[in-house]
C-alpha cells in the first residue's frame, strides 16, 4: 500500500507540474483575436502632425498644432480655421470683413497678402512667432538659421 501511495504521489506531482507548465505557457502566449489586447495603441497623433482629425500633414509653423490649411492666419493665433473659405478661426472670422485692401507682403515682387506680420506664409521664417522674412534658401530668418 505504501509503495502505490508513493507512485501515486509522484504521479500527482508530475501531474500537477505539467499543468502548472500548460498554464504559464498559456499566459504567455498572444492574446486571442476574440480578447481585448493587452495595451491600448496610441490615439494621439505626433505633435508634428495637424491636429485636425483625418489631416496627416505637417504643422505650418513650430510650436503650432495646425497645418498651413487648417491653421487661422492671424498673428500667432493657434486655432484652427472655421470650415469654408475663411483664413481665420472663429474669434478672427471679422478680419475678412473689416479689411477693405488687405496688406501685401513686404517681399519685393510678391503679391500676395500678408498674414504674419509684414509677410505672407511664403516669406515669413517658420520659427514660433517669428515675424522677420525668411533668409534666402531657407524657411526660417537669418536668426533663426543653424549655423
Amino acid at each position: 500500500m505504501r509503495a502505490m501511495i508513493r507512485v501515486c504521489g509522484k504521479t500527482a506531482c508530475l501531474i500537477f507540474l505539467l499543468l502548472l507548465v500548460v498554464l504559464i505557457s498559456a499566459c504567455r502566449s498572444e492574446p486571442h483575436a476574440d480578447t481585448e489586447p493587452a495595451f491600448a495603441p496610441a490615439t494621439e497623433k505626433p505633435a508634428d502632425i495637424c491636429a485636425t482629425e483625418g489631416c496627416s500633414n505637417h504643422v505650418w509653423r513650430e510650436g503650432h498644432s495646425y497645418c498651413e490649411e487648417h491653421l487661422c492666419m492671424y498673428g500667432d493665433c493657434d486655432e484652427p480655421r472655421l470650415s469654408g473659405d475663411t483664413r481665420y478661426c472663429e474669434e478672427h472670422a471679422y478680419v475678412e470683413f473689416v479689411t477693405a485692401a488687405p496688406a501685401l507682403c513686404a517681399h519685393e515682387g510678391c503679391t500676395n497678402t500678408a498674414s504674419w506680420g509684414d509677410y505672407c506664409k511664403d516669406h515669413v521664417c517658420k520659427y514660433g512667432s517669428c515675424t522677420e522674412p525668411r533668409a534666402e534658401g531657407s524657411d526660417f530668418c537669418e536668426e533663426h538659421t543653424a549655423p
